[in-house]
């Protein structure tokens, strides 16, 4: 159902964003009400040519997007307690995130999600990650490395290709993933990771709780401090540039490889914080703005 003049913000808050089809605008909302009632509840809605689609909602929390191109083209919101709803191509349902013994529900929260060549991958902490392989089909692929005892876990995952991924988390860790087996690497930080990306120069970047950016690629990882007085949250490469976000302002690497915030003449968002690119667009979701940025333009969509 199109909803025409919707303005989302007035209510409600993003929580993330994801750019489905090349296009199509995908937002996970939290609304101002349910939450003041502490009432776990998620709303998904798609912004597509000027008019906003409704993908349903629940009752729980929303923790991230994803999108699906395996067995169709779908968007997905994913809960911390392994939920998931699904919705796109004539088709919404729901499913749960578990492979046999290796779940949530015995290992603890998902904390991040990503896609990669198409498919979805979410992690969590104890080291667990899983892989949307088909629907109502979910695979372990950490089971190597997943439990045990203490607090530990990882906070985001990215990758390269399915045979070349990374995971970040708790005491600094870093781990790569080639496709069937994962390999610790030597971290410069021992902060907790919250970020990572891999971007098309070939490098990997991450962020940590201390204001530093880490880069590396292979075995070879170094850190340094962003230079800006607020943490970063989220991290995008789009377009040959590295783009991070805080919760106020939107930043891009120059060549000197120093963060300068982005300039947005007229109608400069009052809130950031989670990016999202796709082909020839990047999407930037705070709590409550959202813009495009197509290389050129800045773009209010609410």
């Amino acid at each position: 159902m199109a909803l025409k003049g919707q303005v989302w913000s007035i209510d409600n808050a993003f929580i993330d964003t994801t750019i489905w089809a090349g296009k199509d605008i995908a937002v996970l909302l939290d609304n101002d009400e349910t939450r003041s009632l502490n009432s776990p509840f998620f709303y998904l809605a798609v912004a597509r040519d000027g008019d906003w689609l409704t993908g349903g909602d629940g009752n729980w929390n929303g923790l991230a997007l994803a999108t699906a191109n395996y067995p169709l083209a779908q968007v997905l919101v994913i809960g911390p307690q392994g939920q998931v709803h699904i919705t796109g191509s004539g088709d919404r349902h729901t499913e749960s995130i578990i492979d046999e013994g290796f779940s949530p529900a015995t290992l603890g929260l998902l904390r991040g999600a990503q896609t990669i060549d198409g498919f979805p991958f979410v992690c969590g902490m104890k080291k667990q990650v899983y892989k949307r392989v088909d629907a109502h089909r979910w695979e372990c692929i950490s089971k190597e490395i997943a439990g045990g005892a203490g607090v530990h876990g990882f906070e985001a995952i990215d990758g390269f290709s399915q045979t070349n991924i990374y995971a970040v988390g708790w005491n600094g860790e870093i781990w790569h993933y080639d496709g069937s087996s994962w390999h610790k690497k030597d971290s410069p930080s021992n902060s907790l990771l919250t970020e990572v990306c891999c971007a098309g120069n070939g490098a990997v970047y991450v962020l940590d709780r201390e204001q530093h950016l880490i880069t590396g690629m292979g075995d070879s990882w170094k850190k340094e401090k962003t230079g800006l007085p607020v943490d970063l949250v989220s991290l995008c490469w789009f377009q040959d540039r590295l783009y991070a976000a805080s919760t106020r302002d939107i930043f891009v690497l120059n060549d000197s490889s120093v963060f300068e915030p982005i300039a947005i003449p007229g109608d400069y968002p009052a809130t950031c914080g989670k990016l999202a690119q796709s082909g020839s667009l990047m999407a930037s979701a705070g709590e409550r703005d959202l813009f495009t940025f197509d290389g050129t333009n800045w773009t209010r969509i609410d």
